[in-house]
């Protein structure tokens, strides 16, 4: 049985239950080949985690990786990663989405699920060591050239473990000097996952697409 990993951020974050009778695209995928899941995405989900995950699976035949963004902060022990740019403190209130919240709104949105609860004693915790890092150790750009570490260092695993991958990049994330040495990319699956994006969802696909997504990744396995 062939070990398959679906690696990145949210939209590969949902597998092995149904939801309202659907089930993920992950799903779909792994009962067609009978395949073996290893890992799939989170909330948020940071290039630098998906090379430390990447890097801690013994065995990986096919690995589906979509890459992240260059803003996604990775928090090492917790299940999930934040957006940074989302965060800023404006005369002691903090703005989150664009929109200025209390401390009880953000403690639903991060200490409702997943273990950043078990990792900070509270929510003024967590707030107060984002807002350090992102004062005194975060720039942009500082940032994105930890992401374009993390994208070469990918790839250069995968070829070296001869891991058979699809890439699935959001193409204005990519530089323009970055070719992939290894594997296929396809930006159209990430495509696919907008047009199809939908809440209710954990990964924000409706039904259709999911059929849809796992129809076009069967394909291309197929013939890796």
């Amino acid at each position: 049985m062939k070990n398959i990993a679906f690696l990145g951020h949210s939209i590969c974050c949902w597998a092995n239950y149904e939801i309202f009778g659907q089930k993920s695209y992950i799903d779909l995928v792994v009962d067609h080949f009978k395949f073996n899941l290893v890992s799939i995405g989170v909330r948020e989900g940071s290039e630098e985690r998906i090379l430390d995950t990447l890097k801690r699976l013994k065995k990986v035949d096919i690995a589906i990786i979509f890459h992240s963004r260059a803003k996604c902060l990775y928090i090492p022990g917790c299940n999930r990663d934040i957006d940074l740019t989302k965060f800023d403190q404006t005369k002691g209130h903090y703005l989150y989405c664009n929109q200025t919240i209390n401390n009880a709104r953000l403690e639903e949105e991060f200490f409702s699920f997943g273990n950043i609860k078990e990792e900070f004693k509270d929510i003024d915790s967590f707030l107060q060591t984002i807002m350090l890092y992102k004062t005194h150790l975060y720039s942009p750009e500082i940032h994105q050239n930890k992401f374009y570490g993390s994208l070469l260092q990918i790839d250069q695993v995968c070829k070296f473990r001869n891991i058979k991958c699809i890439h699935v990049p959001v193409t204005d994330n990519i530089p323009h000097w970055f070719r992939f040495t290894s594997g296929e990319c396809h930006p159209e699956i990430q495509e696919l996952a907008n047009y199809y994006r939908e809440s209710g969802y954990p990964n924000f696909i409706n039904s259709e697409g999911q059929s849809v997504i796992a129809e076009k990744l069967i394909s291309l396995i197929e013939h890796l």
